[in-house]
């Protein structure tokens, strides 16, 4: 399957992390994260192929892609996150295993390639498509969205 994974930064009483932060933490130590109520974890299986969108004002783009390479586990006690400055481990009740990361060289802008892509029906609405953090897209979407960063 192909899916999207959309992030932003990540909202903390008074303090913010920034997306592109948070990526680079998940990427480095090659898992992603999900709360209890992320859609589409129970389908999500090794094999599966992401893009990561980068949302938030001033960005709103396709930051990279990565694979599933392993199944969906509860985070318990263990630390899955190896990183002195934010413990994301906290935020989150689920981690996969990612690999394959590949972080684009261009990187569209949703508003260049939006007309485009059949997974967003209302264009001049485009952001209520991009409101939860992970949305099923079809092989075409996905193929299309690489294609653009070569």
């Amino acid at each position: 399957m192909h899916y999207l994974s959309i992030i932003n930064d990540l909202e903390i009483g008074y303090n913010s992390i920034n997306a592109l932060d948070i990526v680079n933490i998940l990427y480095n130590n090659e898992v992603w994260l999900y709360t209890d109520t992320a859609p589409f974890t129970s389908k999500i299986s090794k094999g599966d192929k992401f893009i990561l969108y980068i949302a938030g004002k001033g960005r709103r783009y396709f930051h990279s892609s990565f694979e599933i390479a392993g199944n969906i586990e509860e985070i318990n006690n263990d630390k899955i996150i190896d990183n002195e400055k934010i413990d994301l481990d906290r935020f989150f009740q689920y981690f996969v295993p990612i690999n394959n990361i590949n972080i684009f060289v261009k990187k569209p802008m949703i508003k260049d390639i939006k007309a485009d892509l059949k997974f967003i029906k209302d264009k001049k609405n485009y952001g209520l498509f991009l409101r939860q953090s992970v949305k099923r897209i079809s092989k075409e979407d996905y193929d299309y969205i690489i294609n653009k960063t070569i």
